[in-house]
């Protein structure tokens, strides 16, 4: 998780951050411009996925990413996070409570410890800066629309 702290600190020594994130400068330069970002994070190496022989690019579910040692949360990715996580909790008075904790579990208790790194303010900004777009990717993601098939 890179804290706002983390992504000021960037922004001043970018060769420092990385060295205090244990990243390549360059990987981290795309990860803050949201060139590596996946549907919930930003990936620091999308060819050594968990699923996948190094080298070949990652098969694994986004709602993975939450879980992945090559994932990264940024600030930017909150609003989305925020909207996922409220989504999950939304459908689970109408599922069968079984199938909701083996399928969403994980990814809504992965979320929420991302949110608790945020103000109650920074929360409520970060839901008012959700896009259509992003709205839509959460719409393929939900719909497993976004999963390989």
């Amino acid at each position: 998780m890179f804290t706002p702290d983390f992504i000021d600190r960037a922004a001043q020594d970018p060769e420092a951050a990385a060295a205090e994130a244990g990243l390549d400068s360059e990987v981290l330069k795309g990860l803050l411009a949201g060139e590596q970002d996946t549907v919930l994070t930003g990936c620091i190496d999308h060819l050594a996925g968990p699923d996948a022989p190094p080298g070949i690019p990652c098969t694994a579910s986004f709602f993975a990413c939450l879980g992945c040692k090559n994932a990264r949360a940024l600030p930017h990715q909150l609003p989305v996070q925020i909207d996922v996580r409220d989504r999950l909790l939304a459908t689970r008075p109408n599922s069968d409570p079984t199938t909701w904790r083996a399928k969403y579990q994980a990814a809504t208790d992965r979320l929420e410890d991302i949110l608790r790194h945020y103000t109650p303010a920074e929360r409520e900004q970060a839901r008012a800066k959700l896009g259509d777009g992003q709205s839509e990717l959460i719409d393929d993601l939900l719909s497993g629309r976004l999963d390989l098939r």
